[in-house]
């Protein structure tokens, strides 16, 4: 099919994404919302580490960038500056399917999982889940959340609805903790 021979717009296209998107965010349990805020409180004295795969691992570094902004001590799994994460620490794991691989050895740390499948090996493992009302990119669209089908392709929806859930993560604790832009930007890189 040929771009020009579309019947409709291109403002169609963005109509039915913000369609999607607000459907589905308000199917959130926003009391795991809150208790997620209070655990990322709960850590200002020890450190956060977040991890996903893909564009959720993405979204998952722009989130650590805010919380950094926030002036919490935070890391992305994965890179090579990443510690070691100890006793008494957080770990963001963001995955749609939930098949993010954990280590199976005793943990010490507190773990959190968001994802779209509350029977995933990540929301099992957990130690506090949200299920985001999204597809995944690799489960039967036709089956999930009373039948929720996304037009846009593969994880795209459970990707922006990510993105948005935790820049409302961002804004609550902006709030919670008196902090504004003005005190963020001086956290902001300056080597670039």
């Amino acid at each position: 099919m040929k771009i020009d021979s579309v019947p409709f717009g291109m403002q169609v296209m963005y109509d039915f994404i913000l369609e999607e998107i607000g459907v589905l965010i308000n199917k959130i349990d926003f009391d795991n919302a809150h208790e997620l805020t209070e655990l990322i409180v709960s850590k200002q004295q020890k450190r956060i580490f977040v991890a996903g795969k893909g564009r959720s691992g993405l979204i998952s570094k722009a989130f650590a960038m805010r919380l950094l902004h926030l002036g919490f001590d935070v890391s992305v799994v994965g890179e090579t500056t990443t510690p070691a994460i100890h006793e008494g620490d957080l770990l963001i794991i963001s995955s749609g399917s939930g098949s993010y691989i954990i280590d199976k050895g005793d943990r010490n740390f507190e773990l959190v999982g968001i994802t779209t499948d509350k029977d995933s090996n990540l929301a099992k493992r957990a130690d506090l889940t949200i299920i985001l009302p999204a597809v995944s990119k690799i489960r039967d669209k036709s089956k999930i959340f009373d039948q929720c089908i996304s037009i846009q392709p593969m994880g795209s929806l459970f990707e922006q609805i990510l993105f948005i859930f935790l820049e409302g993560i961002v804004l609550y604790l902006m709030m919670r903790l008196s902090i504004y832009s003005t005190e963020m930007f001086t956290r902001h890189a300056n080597v670039e």
